[in-house]
């Protein structure tokens, strides 16, 4: 029967048009049941298609505010101002114990939401409500947040022991308790003995961010905003230290909001996205309907991993001009919109011209092409191809012309 049917994590991969890693991501967080066959990890076919109906329900649920639970964190109307920079009219609500990832380039305004929420940014309107509770209007240390930014806050003044046990001097624990705590998190988040004595222009940048993690959930909250905790680690650190984080958020059950450049890490860590751009919230809602159904190019191009291609068409009576290929779509001028990795290469489709080629593993390659009318795109296409070739998006989107 199709339902027993076992499949590897390349397999499933490719029924989702995603990557290994976040197949991988997904299997770590407990949230596609495998087993091992030999050395390789195996998935029946019937927990992808559970987890499929499970999406599609937590999905239907946001749309109709039935979660079950009280929203943790609820933003309405949010706007600021720094500067030249401007931010207005962010909306959005995310249930108990979520991951957001916030996606956006440098300089999308991502930090900026965070530090407001935290209330180290003000308002120039809107409010935020935590636990039913307004928040936007109390001090930073009454609000209950824990948060990890880019730039770590550590005092100059104090070793890394010290500056891991000063959110615990304000509770009520003991000394043995503080202690005790403080040493649990040195060993979850494997810092290595040798730099507790050591203060923070000691430290490299990847030691700065354990250290700075460790601090900010030292101590009680019901908010984790964390600001690119990955950003200043390098290859190795960001590999070991990312089932870590999901671990830990995992553990902590906490909403948390993390913001990301890289769409790779967003999909892997999140359960809900906020698409961020120039400072407006372009998209909001479960990562992969918002994956699969971007409400724009740019959102599109922020959840590419390889990059977007765009080709620029017209639509006659249900045929794109050139090319001739029936579409459901409204007559116009179009960008035809897909993905490197989502196409197919056809015996009768769109013909491009082979240029070169990058690596991209060992069975494919991200070919360098052009289009009948010059444009430049990048298929990722099997490694022994090395001609001209015709292809076809496997599941295409088309936004107007004139509203791009």
């Amino acid at each position: 029967m199709e339902q027993e049917r076992v499949m590897n994590i390349k397999e499933v991969a490719e029924f989702f048009n995603i990557s290994t890693q976040v197949v991988y991501g997904l299997v770590n967080n407990g949230r596609l049941p495998s087993f091992k066959v030999g050395g390789s990890m195996r998935i029946m076919y019937s927990d992808v298609l559970r987890f499929i109906q499970e999406q599609k329900q937590e999905f239907a649920k946001t749309l109709n505010g039935k979660n079950g639970t009280p929203s943790r964190l609820a933003v309405h109307q949010l706007s600021l101002d720094l500067g030249d920079f401007h931010i207005r009219d962010i909306n959005f609500e995310v249930p108990t114990g979520k991951v957001v990832g916030i996606l956006g380039g440098s300089g999308s305004g991502k930090t900026l939401i965070l530090r407001a929420i935290a209330g180290l940014q003000e308002l120039t309107q809107g409010s935020i409500y935590l636990n039913e509770q307004a928040i936007h209007n109390q001090p930073v240390a009454d609000r209950k947040v824990g948060f990890v930014f880019e730039n770590q806050v550590l005092f100059p003044h104090m070793n890394t022991q010290k500056n891991i046990e000063f959110p615990l001097q304000f509770t009520k624990m003991s000394k043995g308790q503080i202690q005790h705590t403080t040493d649990r998190h040195i060993h979850d988040l494997g810092i290595d003995e040798k730099i507790l004595d050591q203060m923070p222009s000691q430290l490299s940048q990847g030691f700065k961010q354990l250290v700075s993690l460790a601090h900010s959930t030292n101590k009680e909250f019901d908010l984790l905003l964390m600001d690119e905790p990955l950003a200043n680690l390098d290859a190795a650190q960001r590999l070991q230290m990312r089932p870590f984080l999901q671990n830990l958020i995992k553990e902590l059950g906490k909403t948390t909001l993390i913001t990301f450049h890289d769409p790779e890490e967003a999909l892997v860590m999140s359960d809900y996205l906020a698409v961020m751009h120039q400072g407006a919230l372009i998209q909001f809602g479960e990562k992969w309907h918002v994956y699969d159904q971007p409400v724009s190019l740019e959102a599109m191009a922020l959840l590419s991993r390889q990059g977007l291609n765009t080709i620029p068409l017209a639509i006659k009576k249900g045929k794109t001009e050139p090319y001739g290929v029936e579409v459901d779509q409204a007559d116009g001028d179009y960008w035809l919109a897909f993905r490197s990795e989502d196409i197919e290469v056809v015996e009768a489709g769109i013909p491009v011209s082979y240029k070169s080629s990058l690596f991209f593993d060992t069975s494919r390659k991200i070919a360098i092409c052009h289009t009948e009318d010059t444009t430049e795109i990048q298929l990722i296409v099997p490694t022994q191809l090395e001609t001209d070739f015709q292809f076809m998006p496997r599941r295409p989107l088309f936004f107007p012309r004139d509203a791009s």
